[in-house]
């Protein structure tokens, strides 16, 4: 869903809905915006402050690191690939009708 970012309740409400669903606890939040009239835009303005460092929900099943040395722990190497024994040289080459 679009949003207009000069509109403060259209950005308030889809970044309410952005960090729900990367799991964090926005419910709190969520109720006092739903509580505002459209035009308090300093409360909303609040909001979105508090939205930044709002916690991650107890019952997330993913573990999603925020700083590069976390993030590079969570990665693994590539498994090896079997390399192919097949190599083509010159003399191959020459052998297919080649000259």
């Amino acid at each position: 869903m679009l949003h207009d970012a000069f509109v403060s309740s259209d950005l308030v409400a889809s970044e309410i809905r952005q960090r729900r669903e990367s799991g964090f606890d926005v419910d709190d939040i969520q109720r006092r915006f739903e509580a505002l009239p459209g035009d308090a835009s300093g409360e909303m303005v609040a909001l979105l402050d508090e939205l930044d460092s709002a916690p991650a929900r107890i019952d997330w099943p993913y573990e999603e690191p925020t700083d590069w040395d976390a993030l590079v722990q969570t990665l693994s190497l590539p498994k090896p690939t079997r390399v192919s024994s097949f190599f083509m040289t010159r003399s191959s080459v020459r052998g297919r009708g080649g000259s």
